[in-house]
């Protein structure tokens, strides 16, 4: 085994003899001008379709450079702004946000970028690729996140990345352990995308099941005739078509409450849109609270059975069934409460939901061009099949049995992938450190 010495830094520990530790910004190429800024602020009116194509953090990836976004500035506002070019091949570091201090390395889909502030360029005579595998070690990116600041967004100033210690190896060791990482990485990753791709038919799977059965039933040498609703196509002869809202009573939230308005009113705990989503809802140690009158209290409860939909945001439709009910809880204004009426089954209702969203209802009737909102109307307009109850709890039966089976395909994947990226992690950490030797 190679001589190795303490490096200083608690979470690396030892490090081979002749490796060097030092701050992230000594990393810069001195010889060349703005090797270490920030981007540029960019106002959301000069976020133009066409021009210089503008990357945000959004773009950053842990350790990969994402293509996503349409933003682009003009030359004009380039000029006025006096911004910075970042070319492909630059290393890139994100300010803004977990992981803390993620890096890419940009590829070629232009020639030329400008970058949001919370962006950092790094340009280097170093292996860019061994800093950015460095820069995915968790305690590296723990050190990261002790110095970020903020609440609802924590951002590292670049004076304090700058001064984050980095492991330096000499520049041939750097370049072989980017090599022989570039290849195990690549291997992990097919097989995570592998699983990833099985998950994915599984989902898919999943909802043709449900859309079958909510819409076909279980007989399927059951006559058919035409619903006469373009969401729904054919449906069994004995069965007919209606509303949501007559057959189920909906309830929007109390709109949030942060002051106590009288002494009479108390906190209590509520769901919000955060707290739903399908098939699951946030424990109740989780939940916010606010101020309730004994009246609202009443208005907005919540009880064992009830479907409860999310109103607003890009969860909008997402519904589960509360089950387990502990004490007092209540729905603030982002979640319907659905009680069936008489001859009618929520679990019916809630898988009846989930497939309409997946076939892209709610984006339609609710305008997913703004943020959308499936209002108690919209919900209670929703065209709906009429059956017997002893029908939609013959489905709700079969789709519960059937759907806990998918999920439990889909669980076995995602613990593989768990799996797959905790050795990618580890992997990482020991080659980069210099624990293991690329021979």
């Amino acid at each position: 085994m190679r001589p190795m010495k303490d490096s200083g830094i608690a979470w690396i520990g030892k490090i081979p003899e002749g490796w060097e530790t030092c701050r992230l910004k000594n990393l810069a190429d001195p010889l060349q001008e703005n090797s270490f800024i920030d981007g540029d602020w960019i106002e959301s009116p000069d976020i133009t379709d066409e021009g210089i194509r503008y990357l945000t953090t959004g773009n950053v990836g842990d350790g990969l450079y994402k293509r996503q976004g349409n933003g682009y500035i003009s030359q004009e506002t380039f000029k006025d702004l006096n911004c910075k070019y970042a070319y492909p091949g630059d290393l890139v570091i994100a300010r803004l946000n977990a992981p803390y201090g993620r890096s890419c390395i940009l590829e070629d889909d232009e020639d030329r970028y400008v970058l949001a502030v919370d962006i950092v360029i790094l340009r280097t005579l170093q292996d860019k690729r061994y800093i950015c595998y460095f820069t995915q070690c968790p305690g590296y990116q723990r050190a990261v996140e002790d110095y970020s600041r903020g609440t609802a967004m924590k951002r590292i100033s670049r004076s304090n990345l700058g001064n984050i210690d980095v492991l330096l190896p000499p520049l041939a060791e750097q370049q072989a352990i980017a090599d022989y990482l570039d290849e195990k990485c690549a291997a992990i990753d097919k097989l995570i995308d592998n699983q990833k791709a099985q998950i994915e038919k599984m989902k898919e799977y999943k909802q043709s099941v449900i859309t079958e059965a909510v819409t076909k039933g279980l007989n399927p040498s059951v006559p058919m005739k035409d619903s006469g609703i373009e969401w729904i196509g054919k449906i069994p002869e004995g069965w007919g078509t209606s509303r949501v809202g007559l057959h189920y009573d909906i309830v929007l939230g109390k709109m949030l409450c942060s002051e106590q308005a009288t002494p009479q009113h108390t906190l209590g705990r509520y769901y919000c849109a955060a707290n739903v989503h399908f098939g699951e809802i946030s424990p109740e140690d989780e939940l916010k609270e606010m101020w309730f009158s004994e009246a609202e209290k009443q208005s907005y409860g919540i009880k064992e059975g009830d479907l409860l939909v999310v109103e607003g945001g890009a969860g909008a439709g997402g519904c589960a069934i509360a089950s387990r009910i502990q004490g007092e809880v209540y729905i603030q204004n982002s979640i319907l409460r659905v009680r069936a009426k008489e001859g009618n089954d929520n679990r019916y209702l809630r898988y009846y939901i989930e497939s309409m969203v997946k076939r892209n209802y709610i984006d339609i009737v609710c305008n997913k061009a703004t943020i959308p909102h499936f209002t108690k109307d919209k919900l209670g307009a929703m065209p709906y099949i009429v059956m017997s109850l002893a029908e939609q709890q013959a489905i709700a039966d079969y789709l519960d049995e059937k759907c806990a089976a998918i999920d439990k395909l889909i669980a076995i994947k995602q613990a593989k992938i768990d799996k797959l990226n905790d050795y990618k992690k580890s992997l990482i950490y020991e080659y980069v450190t210099g624990k293991r030797e690329v021979l």
